[in-house]
């Protein structure tokens, strides 16, 4: 969601990739992503965990989508002339849908999608 990385234990981002918007306030998705992050180390800490990294499959999964609805808007098309876009035609910078719709993504945190330690 933007928030954290397989390749980063214990680290939480604002506005990471997939998740600024362009076409909205960025402080609604910053103050749901604190929310998430509040919820994702309290998770850790009721586990009695000092480490938790997000899933790989979890985070392949969550970028195939982003991608995929990326893809659908102008910020995704290359035709558009979109400064979003990188050398490889690529969007990782916004989140293509509405600001409910990531609301809804973080409004709770699935221990499924971590591996603790």
């Amino acid at each position: 969601m933007g928030i954290s990385s397989h390749d980063m234990p214990n680290l939480f981002t604002l506005l990471g990739p997939y998740s600024a918007l362009g076409h909205s306030s960025n402080l609604y998705t910053i103050e749901c992503q604190v929310d998430w992050t509040i919820k994702a180390i309290k998770a850790m800490l009721d586990k009695g965990a000092k480490c938790m990294t997000v899933k790989k499959e979890t985070e392949s999964a969550f970028m195939k989508f982003v991608d995929e609805k990326i893809g659908h808007t102008v910020w995704g098309n290359e035709n558009c002339g979109s400064w979003y876009l990188d050398a490889k035609g690529q969007n990782t910078t916004l989140w293509p849908h509405h600001n409910v719709a990531y609301w809804n993504w973080c409004r709770k945190v699935d221990d499924n999608m971590f591996e603790f330690k």
